[in-house]
């Protein structure tokens, strides 16, 4: 089923990256790679990479989502899924909390200082919160009983500020939470 995907229709763009090379186990590129991009018709011209080592890779990679984008419609001018994951602390993304990217209006992607509440600290390149609220569908994926306890902050009304992934509030869009049993109970 997963190459009867429409992967010719397809843009594959990234959430966030580290400072790493693609060939790193850390980087997430390197990983959906592996496991989508070499295995999929994809066309390469529609896989967008982060180029996180790069300066200014965050303005770089704007420049490549407006350009991408703006031909569309507006109100289609936006992506229309994401899939995210949730880190113990509560970021998604690599929106920390305390990153600049938690309150960013006006930039669709920045690069961001390394993290201080995982490990390792690398720096990084993500989407804002405006971008991924911008979009059709969200869709965080959060699995394990180590992420119980920020579910639960969450589900309270916890400041995005403490944790993050309590700032996904889609503009026109759906918000739909994976979770798994363990991350529940």
């Amino acid at each position: 089923r997963f190459r009867a995907l429409p992967w010719r229709r397809t843009h594959l763009w990234m959430v966030d990256e580290r400072a790493v090379a693609f060939e790193d186990p850390l980087s997430n590129f390197g990983r959906i790679k592996e496991v989508i991009v070499d295995h999929s018709d994809i066309p390469p011209e529609q896989v967008h990479p982060m180029l996180a080592s790069l300066p200014d890779a965050g303005a770089r990679y704007e420049r490549e989502l407006r350009e991408a984008l703006g031909w569309r419609p507006k109100g289609h001018d936006r992506l229309d899924f994401v899939l995210l994951g949730m880190g113990p602390d509560g970021h998604t993304a690599s929106i920390f909390p305390g990153s600049p990217a938690l309150h960013e209006m006006d930039r669709l992607a920045m690069d961001v200082p390394p993290p201080t509440t995982v490990a390792p600290a690398v720096p990084r390149c993500t989407l804002t919160l405006r971008m991924i609220n911008a979009s059709r569908f969200i869709a965080p994926l959060v699995m394990g009983a180590g992420k119980r306890a920020m579910l639960s902050r969450v589900e309270a009304g916890a400041s995005p500020d403490e944790v993050p992934i309590a700032g996904l509030k889609p503009v026109a869009g759906e918000l739909r939470w994976y979770l798994d049993a363990a991350a529940c109970l």
